[in-house]
C-alpha cells in the first residue's frame, strides 16, 4: 500500500512485483489442480502435465500495470485474464488498470474459467449462465493472496461460489509472510459441484492431487435443475 496517494516508489514497485513472485510459485500448484480435472478423460499423466500452465503476474501494458493471469496449453494457445476487481483497501484501484474482459479456456472437454483473489468476493460477476443449452463454465478457478485474519471468508465464499454455480471450484492461495508482515496460511482448496470440499491444503508449501469427474457434475446438474430458475441478468 502507498500511503496517502503519493506516486509509487522504484522500491515500492519492486516490492509489488517481488510479493507477485510468490504467487507465480503458486501457479505452478494451480497448473496441477487444472491437468487432475482431465484425468478421467483417458489421457496420458505426461500428456496431462503438459497442459494449462499459468503465470500471475503483475503486466506492463503501455503505461498501465494489470494483475494478469496467462494459460499456456500445448498446442500454444494463450489465454490472458485482467483481474477485474482491485482491491482499493490495498490502494489497487490507484496503481493498476482494471480488467474488462472474462476469460473462458477450453481443454479436454472441461471449460475453465480463471479469476483472481477480490474477484470471488463478488457473486453476480462470478455467476454460471446457461448459453444454447450448456453451462458457460465446468470449473472456477481463483489464485489468490488472501490473508490468514480472513481465512474464514476464504473457505466459505469457495464453498458458495461452487454450490450457486454447480460446478468445481480450485482456489490456491498463498503461504507466508509478505513485505508489508501480512501472514498467508495457505489453504488451496478443491470444492465440488454441492459444497464438498475435497482437499483442504495446509500452510505449507506443497503439490496437491485431487481428481475430479466430469460424468459426475453432468449428474448433479441433472439431478438438481436449479439452473432452469436462475435470474437472468446483465452486467454494466
Amino acid at each position: 500500500m502507498v500511503p496517502g496517494g503519493a506516486p509509487p516508489s522504484l522500491e515500492q514497485i519492486e516490492l509489488l512485483h517481488e510479493t507477485r513472485l510468490v504467487v507465480i510459485a503458486l501457479i505452478a500448484v494451480l497448473s496441477v489442480l487444472i491437468c487432475l480435472l482431465t484425468l478421467g478423460l483417458q489421457h496420458s499423466a505426461e500428456e496431462t502435465a503438459r497442459a494449462a500452465l499459468a503465470e500471475a503476474r503483475m503486466s506492463e501494458i503501455i503505461e498501465n500495470f494489470t494483475d494478469t493471469l496467462f494459460s499456456f496449453t500445448p498446442d500454444g494457445v494463450i489465454y490472458k485474464y485482467d483481474k477485474a476487481h482491485l482491491f482499493s483497501l490495498a490502494e489497487e484501484n490507484i496503481y493498476f488498470t482494471k480488467g474488462k474482459e472474462i476469460v473462458t479456456i477450453p481443454y479436454l472437454g472441461w471449460n475453465i474459467r480463471p479469476y483472481i483473489c477480490y474477484d470471488i468476493r463478488f457473486p453476480v460477476f462470478n455467476r454460471n449462465r446457461i448459453n444454447n443449452n450448456s453451462f458457460d463454465y465446468d470449473v472456477l478457478v481463483y489464485v489468490s493472496n488472501w490473508p490468514t485474519k480472513r481465512y474464514n471468508h476464504w473457505k466459505h465464499l469457495l464453498i458458495a461460489r461452487a454450490i450457486e454455480n454447480q460446478t468445481y471450484v480450485i482456489g490456491v492461495n498463498r503461504v507466508g509472510t509478505d513485505g508489508n508482515g501480512f501472514e498467508y496460511m495457505g489453504g488451496t482448496m478443491c470444492i465440488d459441484p454441492v459444497g464438498n470440499v475435497i482437499l483442504e491444503g495446509t500452510q505449507d508449501e506443497n503439490v496437491y492431487f485431487v481428481k475430479t469427474n466430469y460424468d459426475n457434475l453432468v449428474k448433479i446438474r441433472q439431478k438438481l435443475p436449479f439452473s432452469k430458475d436462475w435470474d437472468d441478468f446483465d452486467i454494466k
